[in-house]
């Protein structure tokens, strides 16, 4: 078969670029540490950098004119009727607003009012020595707004204060917010069953008004968080006290440049958390102190499974949480397995985590979709947590089994550079469960790039590992503590290019530090006393091979199933 000249050209320009390929592969690989030099997997300074300034500075701009529109005392007493006090202070809002904005104060004094609709301009201002308290007749809040619960669309119980489609809404002051929460404990017991009903619907793409409609007459409803932004921008909440919520404290909802500063937030509720924040951007929690005994403290949201996924467009991105106190939590940081939707770039910094059952936690079901990106834990001290310091499932509870029981789309998580960095925690049980990390509708592993650098924990059963990809531990100190001091401090099973540089469990021979079980491929271990590197699993083990640990080989579990 004789070549014309245009195939030369077409087989060269092909060739080259089959080359050009290969090579930027094996640069791209040999530079990760896959390369015959045995070099470790760097730390990715320059993405931790850029994270390092993530929302360094408040995002938010009043413009809201320095006018006093309203003070509470002037214009009813503390023994008005709620329906009046509250009639006064929405009145005075929406006059305010119309005007331009300005000031609403709540002066000295408790003052018992019902649900408020927050306005453009407005710096509601709590002056320090006022309560707002709630209304235990919930019967008389507006039942019809349109929200979110635990990542489904609905129509639902208004915000005791709650801003829609607002711009330039400012909370302020040192008084306190008091909420309702004994009065909605019976609609807290349905909340399950009725939100598989509201899951279903969303699977179904039903719209929302024509979702079931909740009635609090019925007890038929989900309760409403105490202060809600949806679709909101440019808010600050400062120096408030918030107590007894009947579900959250804060849920920020399609919402952009949100600063919360200086907070006490105290949740007693069931399943009630502090700070939710859901498919919004730029925003910046700084400092405060967050206690929620029946639930959990900073939850990251971006929508669950199909509903999260039809709103690529509303990640939850570009967040920073700093400096905030978080104690007798359920998790202190949970990042909710309502994130379809994507979450992206999120620091949570110099934090201290006390006497809560997780630190940082999430629990993510199978198939969910979504992806988490470039997301920084850094200085965080935990002084007690009773399960884990750092806990990760991508597996599936029974609940969410039941939940999900209808054939859905079904996605893996998607992660991606995960640093945690300069973490001291005191754990009662485990320290570090990463597990369940296989692809589970795919054939790509879901997770590379994450990144340990200065982890010191202290606890009995050491950390367990199940599925990682690509993950570097730098600067390790585990102790052993109580009487199963003796246990491996790291357990490591079915994972592939895992890279330990100075690793510390205090025992003679740091790689007796490390258990392997299942099937793992590459990695290797930084001997200080060697001062090089050592690759205790080289290739693949084959299920047949039965060697010893100290040969590079693991004795296989027969019972264990590997995907």
């Amino acid at each position: 078969m004789k070549l014309t000249r245009s195939d030369v050209i077409v087989l060269s320009i092909f060739f080259l670029f089959l080359c050009g390929g290969a090579y930027y592969l094996y640069d791209y690989y040999s530079r990760l540490g896959y390369g015959s030099d045995a070099t470790m997997m760097p730390f990715d300074e320059k993405t931790f950098s850029r994270l390092q300034n993530i929302v360094l500075n408040s995002p938010v701009e009043h413009n809201i004119p320095n006018r006093e529109c309203y003070r509470i005392s002037q214009n009813v007493k503390q023994t008005d009727s709620p329906e009046k006090i509250t009639a006064s202070v929405q009145n005075a809002i929406n006059e305010c607003s119309l005007g331009g904005g300005g000031r609403i104060v709540i002066d000295r004094g408790s003052w018992i009012i019902q649900s408020l609709l927050l306005k453009n301009h407005i710096d509601f201002s709590i002056e320090e020595g006022s309560e707002i308290l709630f209304d235990e007749n919930i019967l008389s809040y507006p039942t019809s707004v349109p929200y979110r619960f635990e990542g489904i669309r609905t129509n639902m119980s208004q915000p005791l204060l709650y801003g829609f489609e607002c711009e330039d809404v400012k909370i302020s002051g040192k008084g306190s917010i008091r909420g309702n929460e004994k009065a909605w404990l019976k609609y807290a017991e349905s909340e399950k069953y009725w939100f598989e009903f509201l899951y279903q619907e969303s699977e179904e793409r039903e719209k929302v008004e024509n979702r079931t409609q909740y009635s609090l007459k019925d007890t038929m409803a989900f309760r409403p968080d105490m202060i809600g932004f949806s679709f909101c921008s440019n808010i600050s909440v400062e120096g408030v006290t918030l107590e007894n919520s009947p579900r959250n404290s804060i849920r920020a909802l399609f919402s952009n440049k949100m600063l919360f500063q200086d907070l006490i937030i105290k949740v007693n509720s069931l399943d009630g958390d502090a700070v939710v924040l859901d498919s919004s951007s730029n925003i910046l929690y700084s400092g405060g102190k967050i206690q929620s005994e029946k639930g959990d403290g900073i939850v990251f949201q971006s929508g669950l499974d199909a509903e999260g996924r039809a709103m690529d467009e509303n990640p939850l991105q570009n967040i920073r949480i700093q400096n905030v106190d978080i104690l007798q939590s359920r998790n202190a940081i949970h990042i909710d397995r309502a994130m379809s939707g994507g979450m992206n770039r999120i620091v949570t910094k110099d934090i201290h985590i006390y006497e809560t059952v997780n630190g940082i936690a999430t629990s993510l079901p199978s198939g969910i979709g979504g992806s988490l990106r470039h997301f920084l834990f850094q200085n965080i001290k935990m002084d007690t947590v009773f399960e884990n310091a750092i806990f990760m499932d991508l597996s599936s509870s029974e609940d969410d089994m039941r939940l999900r029981s209808k054939e859905t789309k079904k996605e893996d998580v998607r992660l991606r550079d995960i640093f945690f960095v300069n973490v001291q925690a005191y754990s009662k049980n485990n320290a570090m469960t990463l597990k369940n990390f296989y692809p589970k509708n795919g054939n790509v592993l879901r997770n590379s790039f994450f990144y340990f650098k200065n982890i010191d924990v202290a606890s009995p059963n050491g950390s367990f590992f199940q599925g990682l990809h690509q993950s570097l531990f730098e600067g390790i100190l585990s102790k052993g503590i109580g009487v199963d001091n003796e246990n491996p401090s790291l357990k490591i099973m079915d994972s592939l290019n895992i890279f330990f540089s100075t690793l510390d469990c205090e025992k003679e021979v740091s790689k007796d530090c490390l258990e392997f079980s299942g099937t793992n491929q590459r990695i290797l271990f930084s001997d200080p006393v060697l001062k090089e590197n050592v690759m205790l699993y080289p290739r693949i083990i084959n299920k047949e091979e039965k060697t010893s640990k100290q040969e590079g080989i693991i004795e296989e579990d027969p019972d264990q199933e590997v995907d």
